[in-house]
């Protein structure tokens, strides 16, 4: 009889499928890396030297890619500011950063969002395309735990997701809705729903950036 579970896997979730087949997950892991790589950088659309290696104090980190997968965002990054002083960490859960290929300049650290963030006043945190996978209760615990991290007045945070229009959303964003949806249980959100949720966790947003073709991620900043 056919199961009415993807995968025969009733109560679990995508990741937790993922986590369970490691060629699965490997495969995952390579497809967003190389899908990461097309899509919009921070630097393209946040003043990177002007309000971050300004003010930049040498003893904290300088960058924290949280649930960065294989490290492609904060590798283009580096690539694009050579000098940009400070440690650059990636973080992802064990199997992740263990298949990762490594780069130079860039430390990887095994960790799961869902708890502490053992990284403590550093400059900038940053997630991409992590939230939409989870849905509002489980995000402001994600938040929650950046903000229990970042020092008054110095950390910054940086959420890199699709910023849904409140009318004529493009195409794309309607089919990663809709996406999200069907893989996750979740959503995409417009900068009202980014708003929420920061707020919940005790952050406030600082600026919003859009990317020049209108339909990759925007980049929301947020502060305590």
């Amino acid at each position: 009889m056919p199961s009415p579970c993807a995968f025969n896997a009733k109560g679990l979730g995508l990741l937790d499928i993922l986590m369970a087949r490691p060629d699965n997950a490997r495969g995952f892991g390579t497809l967003m890396n190389t899908w990461g790589e097309g899509n919009s950088l921070i630097q393209d659309m946040y003043p990177i030297r002007e309000s971050l290696v300004v003010g930049f104090d040498p003893e904290s980190v300088m960058f924290v890619d949280v649930g960065g997968g294989y490290g492609q965002k904060a590798i283009a990054l580096k690539r694009a500011i050579p000098d940009l002083p400070g440690q650059v960490i990636v973080q992802d859960l064990p199997g992740t950063i263990d298949n990762a290929p490594k780069a130079a300049g860039i430390e990887y650290q095994a960790h799961d969002f869902f708890t502490e963030q053992p990284v403590k006043g550093a400059r900038a945190y940053y997630i991409r395309q992590c939230l939409h996978n989870w849905p509002k209760e489980r995000c402001v615990t994600i938040l929650s735990n950046l903000a229990a991290a970042m020092k008054q007045g110095y950390s910054k945070l940086f959420v890199h997701e699709l910023i849904v229009p409140r009318r004529r959303a493009g195409t794309w964003m309607v089919t990663q809705d809709f996406n999200m949806m069907t893989l996750c249980g979740t959503q995409e959100r417009t900068v009202e729903q980014w708003r929420e949720l920061l707020s919940e966790a005790g952050l406030k947003v600082a600026g919003v950036y859009h990317p020049e073709d209108g339909v990759s991620e925007g980049v929301i900043e947020a502060g305590l």
